[in-house]
């Protein structure tokens, strides 16, 4: 039973930031049209969520944005910063994580120390490499001194390592749309996107040229 809470509130939140944050970011900082954005990175998320992996995603990221009108100059700064630091689903991972774990052994946490978790799962998703699983493995940072025993420490490691792939699916899609979501506001406030190119349907048809 404590499995489906986990992964309810862990998709929700992705939910949340898909169709929500990230549409509200690209409207209050930018022109970009969001429904024509989104469907122009969809070979990028589809790919991302098929290698659970942000930096062997990187090369169609680049394409898809480069497609639609985005220069080179932006993307070839912001998406690769971004595919290194950028890792909010990461942290959201990490934060639902750590604070279901402390739960599941009776670790009653403060206010404080929610914040806190919040705060070093934020720093903490910056240090994870681009690669598949790599974001369960800096919740050791966050875990230290919450008052597990290592005892616990590895029961609830082999139960996130066993539901992790299917997780780790979802928030390095939600990763690389966050790269494309920044790409497109810095494009669009530096003027170095081009509408007409961004409106031309026909140029997605061949994506990976």
């Amino acid at each position: 039973t404590g499995i489906a809470p986990y992964l309810m509130v862990l998709m929700v939140g992705f939910l949340i930031q898909l169709c929500f944050v990230y549409p509200a970011v690209m409207m209050i900082f930018s022109k970009v049209p969001v429904a024509m954005f989104f469907a122009g990175i969809t070979e990028a998320m589809m790919v991302a969520f098929a290698t659970a992996s942000s930096s062997a995603t990187l090369p169609m990221t680049m394409a898809c944005c480069e497609k639609r009108g985005i220069s080179h100059k932006v993307c070839s700064f912001v998406i690769p910063l971004g595919a290194t630091l950028n890792m909010d689903a990461t942290a959201m991972f990490q934060t639902v994580a750590v604070i279901f774990l402390t739960q599941a052994y009776g670790v009653i946490l403060d206010p404080m120390q929610i914040v806190a978790i919040g705060f070093f799962a934020i720093v903490a998703s910056s240090t994870c490499a681009g690669i598949p699983g790599a974001g369960i493995i800096t919740i050791a940072i966050i875990l230290n001194g919450l008052g597990l025993s290592n005892e616990q420490l590895v029961e609830g490691f082999a139960f996130l390592f066993a539901i992790d792939r299917v997780i780790d699916m979802f928030r390095t899609m939600l990763n690389v749309t966050s790269d494309t979501v920044v790409a497109a506001v810095v494009a669009d406030n530096e003027n170095e996107i081009n509408y007409e190119l961004f409106n031309n349907i026909e140029e997605d048809k061949d994506i990976l040229e």
